[in-house]
């Protein structure tokens, strides 16, 4: 096929399947070969800067439901696996647009008190499967958040790591 190099790297994460129920989005995700599966201090320091609300987000894990730690992002942001750090980014995405539309003053602009849920799992930790879903009011709000993350997970994936953000 014209225009597809089947030799170029793939990206650290992209994403195989999307499904869109009622009032969550789901995405099935896959990491590339030789990809990290996890955060470390480079890479969360690096993702930080460029979302720095990303730390305050509300996070109830296994390690916080265990008294581990804190029930905040900031708490597992530097050991964590790429899908949970892309649940994380996409719903910065949605919350600084809908703060920015609330400032716009638009009359269907969501409220800036929208509370935006996700979850993120392993399907297969090994072959580096994931699947993160979102709650979803819009789906193409949804959709283009985190295709936004997508992109700013690998960016930095690609910075820290060198792993190649070919799609």
């Amino acid at each position: 096929m014209q225009g597809l190099d089947p030799t170029a790297a793939a990206p650290a994460l992209s994403i195989t399947h999307i499904r869109i129920e009622r009032d969550r989005a789901l995405f099935d995700i896959m990491l590339g070969a030789g990809a990290p599966h996890y955060t470390d201090t480079d890479l969360a320091g690096l993702v930080v800067r460029m979302r720095p609300r990303l730390p305050e987000h509300a996070c109830v894990n296994a390690r916080s439901r265990a008294g581990e730690c804190e029930p905040f992002f900031s708490s597992v942001i530097e050991d964590t696996s790429l899908p949970h750090l892309l649940e994380h980014v996409a719903i910065d995405v949605l919350i600084e647009r809908s703060l920015q539309e609330s400032e716009a003053a638009r009359p269907s602009a969501p409220s800036p008190d929208r509370t935006f849920v996700g979850t993120s799992e392993w399907v297969d930790e090994q072959a580096g499967t994931a699947r993160v879903a979102l709650s979803c009011q819009d789906d193409l709000e949804v959709l283009a958040a985190v295709k936004e993350a997508v992109r700013i997970v690998n960016d930095c994936v690609a910075q820290v790591c060198g792993f190649s953000t070919a799609s």
